[in-house]
Order: structure tokens, then C-alpha cells, then sequence
């Protein structure tokens, strides 16, 4: 009998009963050889992105939705859960999810912290009166502005009015921007707003872009402005 490959477990108990019919049994004999670590590390990268992709774990499928119920969000960590789950099922070990997903709530809050230092270290050196260089993070204003700024010929300069320093923003008055509409300073190309009425982010239906001419003000995060 062939294993059905195509069918998308539900839960982690489908999991590890879907890979105990695809995995050859000269290969489980195999895998209870190795130790947890060298298991995980060599199949992160085939077995691990196989079920990535055809378990729909970056499509929102009922499996990543099983993990986002428990906080884990990412497809490497719900494959590396799988694995080790498997793994530790195939020599008759207690599986210890609840530790598992511990593990990687506690490293990406870990991630977040040290972002927020760097940041916070980042936005230490913009003060009042500095001058700073627009970076386009969300796009140009127009075809002929990009063809400037490529040939280094297109400077948006602006100098810091008021700081936030609760959201990292800065708060820039446009001295100069090369181009008659000015920068664009907003974008939602790209960004998800809620719908109430689905109940879920979406993408706009119409795409809204700002812009912000020489002379005026507005709040911007740090990081769309560099200190010249």
C-alpha cells in the first residue's frame, strides 16, 4: 500500500502517524541511530521543508493554526517540533511539547528583547535639530525621482522638530526633496488592515499612497531617516 503523501495532517498526533507511514522502516532503524540533534539538523533541510511546503505550514493551513493556538508562529519551528516529536515517538521517548514550544517561545522573546536594546541604541542618536537623509523605504514619488536617486543626484533632506521616544519616532520638517510632490511617507502597498466584517487582516482594496512636500512636517519611524 502506497502512503497517501498528499493528505495535510491536522494536529501533531497526525504528524507523527503520517510520518510513520511515509518513512521506510529500514530508515526509522536507521534514525534511532542518531542522536536528537543530528535527527533534527539533517532533516531540517528536506524532510523539513517538504512538510513546510506541502503541509501548508506558510499557508495557514489547520496544522500551522493548531500551532498558532499553542504560540508558534513560524514553519521552521513547527517543522522542528515535528521532527523532534517524531523522533523522540520512533525510541519511545516522552515527546515534553509543552517544553518544546517553551523553547522557541523563549528564544524569539529573547529575539524581540535584543531588538528592542538595539533600537532603543539606534534611536539614542537622532536629537532635535539633527539633519537627516531620507532612505524611500516606501518607494519614490515618481519614475524621475528613482533615476536621480540611482545616479546620486536626488537628496530628500529634513531636519528632527520633536522626538517619541516611547515609539522611536522622529518628527521631520522636509528641507529637500528633489521632486515637486515631494517623498512618499506612506504606502499601503504591501501592509494588512482589519476587516470587521470578515474579521481578518486583509489587503486594501485600493492602494493609498501619501506625500509629503518640502516645508512640511510629519512623524516618521527612526529608521526611514538616517543622521547625516
Amino acid at each position: 500500500m502506497v502512503p497517501d503523501t498528499t493528505h495535510i495532517p491536522i494536529d501533531l498526533n497526525d504528524c507523527i502517524a503520517q510520518l510513520d507511514k511515509i518513512i521506510p522502516d529500514s530508515n526509522k532503524a536507521r534514525i534511532a541511530t542518531m542522536t536528537e540533534d543530528q535527527f533534527s539538523a539533517g532533516t531540517h533541510m528536506n524532510l523539513g521543508l517538504w512538510m513546510r511546503n506541502n503541509w501548508n505550514l506558510w499557508k495557514g493551513s489547520q496544522l500551522s493554526r493548531f500551532f498558532n493556538a499553542k504560540g508558534i508562529y513560524h514553519p521552521d519551528d513547527m517543522s522542528g517540533i515535528i521532527l523532534d516529536s517524531y523522533y523522540r515517538y520512533l525510541i519511545k521517548k516522552d515527546i515534553k511539547l509543552e517544553e518544546q514550544i517553551k523553547y522557541y517561545q523563549d528564544y524569539w522573546e529573547k529575539v524581540r528583547e535584543e531588538d528592542l536594546e538595539r533600537q532603543k541604541k539606534e534611536f539614542a542618536g537622532y536629537h532635535i535639530a539633527d539633519t537627516v537623509l531620507f532612505n524611500y523605504r516606501n518607494g519614490f514619488s515618481s519614475k524621475n525621482q528613482e533615476d536621480k536617486y540611482d545616479n546620486n543626484l536626488c537628496v530628500a533632506r529634513g531636519i528632527i522638530t520633536d522626538r517619541d521616544e516611547e515609539r522611536r519616532n522622529i518628527k521631520v520638517k522636509l528641507l529637500e526633496g528633489c521632486e515637486k510632490r515631494g517623498i512618499v511617507y506612506y504606502d499601503s502597498d504591501g501592509v494588512l488592515i482589519y476587516d470587521s466584517t470578515t474579521g481578518k487582516m486583509e489587503k486594501p482594496q485600493k492602494r493609498i499612497r501619501y506625500y509629503m512636500k518640502v516645508g512640511k512636517e510629519n512623524w516618521f519611524n527612526y529608521r526611514e531617516w538616517e543622521v547625516n
